[in-house]
């Protein structure tokens, strides 16, 4: 959790000294290496919150394209998250 704190300061700080889209798509917006057991669920929920997060640093006018390309980030994890349910749930009762 600490780490998304850290990298929405860090995306922040970025986006207030350069707004470069070519440069945002670059960066790394999640880490690189995740573990969990269990549930996949909980963590792709802190992805999506994350990401809304994010949203909000994308309110200029200078930003439009960042906060499209955060938008169908959260889309394609919403989408993800329900076929995770749905694996599941599968999962646990076949």
């Amino acid at each position: 959790k600490i780490l998304y704190i850290i990298r929405i300061a860090l995306v922040d700080f970025l986006l207030k000294t350069n707004n470069s889209f070519d440069l945002f798509k670059k960066i790394s917006l999640e880490p690189s290496i995740m573990s969990w057991s269990g549930s996949e669920v909980p963590i792709i929920e802190r992805k999506i919150s994350y990401y809304k997060k994010l949203l909000l640093l994308c309110n200029s006018i200078h930003l439009l394209h960042h906060r499209s390309y955060i938008e169908n980030r959260i889309l394609n994890l919403e989408q993800e998250l329900k076929r995770v349910k749905i694996r599941e749930f599968l999962d646990d009762y076949l």
